[in-house]
């Protein structure tokens, strides 16, 4: 239960860096997108929880992160598709402890696959897919679910 807490305290600037880099392609992008894998500090999170993690995605950038289903937090975000990695800013605005949180990172995209990496706003934006222990990074990598609708 300890480990599902400590991953619960990353889930949703995870869930919302995951939001901010789904808004890139605002019509591709909307809907659900199930969360596959997570690693914070270099450290993976265990595999049961990030499997109950999910977002939904609204064309207009704002984003609902979900833990088994139940909404969790929401926030919204932007992105800058003309970067290279695609970068993205987000802020999350509904979860307990964490209203206002800003958060910067990367993201891309193959398809129904999309990974995206990111640190809070007050660190460097991140260059590379990669999360390290001193680094701060949250790594995510996310899959488009085509038979539930998002918000």
């Amino acid at each position: 239960m300890a480990g599902c807490r400590a991953a619960a305290a990353v889930a949703l600037p995870l869930l919302a860096a995951v939001a901010i880099a789904a808004a890139g392609d605002m019509e591709t992008s909307s809907g659900r997108w199930q969360v596959t894998r997570v690693e914070v500090n270099g450290k993976l999170v265990d595999q049961e929880f990030a499997d109950m993690l999910a977002v939904d995605y609204a064309a207009d950038g704002s984003w609902e992160v979900r833990l088994k289903g139940l909404p969790v937090g929401e926030g919204t975000s932007t992105v800058d598709e003309d970067s290279l990695p695609k970068a993205f800013e987000m802020e999350t605005l509904g979860a307990a402890g964490r209203r206002g949180r800003r958060y910067v990172g990367i993201y891309d995209t193959d398809g129904d696959a999309r990974r995206l990496c990111f640190v809070s706003a007050d660190r460097p934006r991140p260059r590379e897919f990669r999360s390290t222990a001193a680094g701060g990074e949250i790594l995510v990598a996310l899959r488009k679910n085509r038979v539930t609708s998002g918000r």
